[in-house]
Parts: structure tokens; C-alpha cells; sequence
């Protein structure tokens, strides 16, 4: 996980790394409480840019961790959220790393598009990922892999 785009001067990032201390970081995408990600990491770079004269932007990696006594390191929790019900399907979906779903990509809005352009079959979610920022939209990106044939619809 990378955090850019921070500073504070009052913050150490040096002596978290150098002293390996776990971190619970949760994210809220729709900042309405409903469905938040929460996870224990450590700090594993950081690094600082900017301009001479400006402020400096500091940028954090973190890596999931797995403490001696935390059965389950990372999760998404959804509870009365406007997070869009495809993205709550898909986290689910990511996270329980079982679950086959029968998809459909339709480019032209409709099956039956004249030439057929569509397909549809089952497949598993094998990567999501979120960015953002402040004067950014919080945007997921789902990577998809077919578990067998499709057909064009």
C-alpha cells in the first residue's frame, strides 16, 4: 500500500521503519463509515520530493503483516454504505478468493448487438486495487480472469 501526497513535520517515518512497529491503517473510500478496509502493515520505505522553496511530499509503502495472535490481517467490513453494490460484490468476492461469478461485457449496452460483441462466462476476481486523492475520485480497478469458455452474447 502507498500513502503519498503526505507531511508532517511532527512525524518520523525514519524511526517507524528502523524500529519495525505494526501500524493498523483503514480506509473509508465513501467517508461514510459504511465500508471501510482495516489492516495491519509496516512501514517498509519512505521516501520525500518537491521543489526547493515548496512543501514536501513524503510517500509511505506499506506490506500487509500478519501478528502472531490476528487470525485475519485484512478486511473489508460493509454496513448500511453508498459504497455501489458492484464494488461491495467485488471486494467480497476478492477477499473470500472462492467465489466463481457468471459475468457479462456488453460494449454496446445490450446482448444481441448486431455483430454479437458481447461475452459472458465465469470468472474470479483476482486483483482489486483503489487510488485516489484530494482533488481526486476514488476509483477501483478489478482484474477479472476467466475460469473456463465464454460465449458471445
Amino acid at each position: 500500500m502507498e500513502l503519498t501526497g503526505i507531511f508532517d513535520a511532527t512525524e518520523n517515518a525514519k524511526a517507524v521503519l528502523l524500529s519495525r512497529q505494526v501500524v493498523i491503517i483503514e480506509i473509508d473510500p465513501a467517508g461514510d463509515g459504511g465500508s471501510v478496509a482495516r489492516g495491519y502493515f509496516k512501514l517498509v520505505t519512505t521516501g520525500q520530493s518537491g521543489a526547493v522553496g515548496a512543501l514536501e511530499e513524503e510517500t509511505l509503502n506499506f506490506e500487509l503483516t500478519v501478528p502472531q495472535d490476528v487470525e485475519i490481517p485484512f478486511n473489508w467490513k460493509h454496513t448500511n454504505t453508498t459504497l455501489a453494490l458492484s464494488i461491495q460484490w467485488v471486494l467480497d468476492s476478492w477477499l473470500s478468493e472462492l467465489n466463481t461469478s457468471m459475468v457479462q461485457y456488453l460494449p454496446t449496452g445490450a446482448v444481441g448487438a448486431s455483430p454479437l460483441d458481447g461475452i459472458e462466462g465465469a470468472f474470479v476476481v483476482t486483483d482489486v486495487s483503489l487510488s485516489g486523492g484530494l482533488s481526486n475520485m476514488n476509483t477501483f480497478q478489478v482484474e477479472l480472469q476467466g475460469t473456463g469458455a465464454y460465449t458471445e452474447v
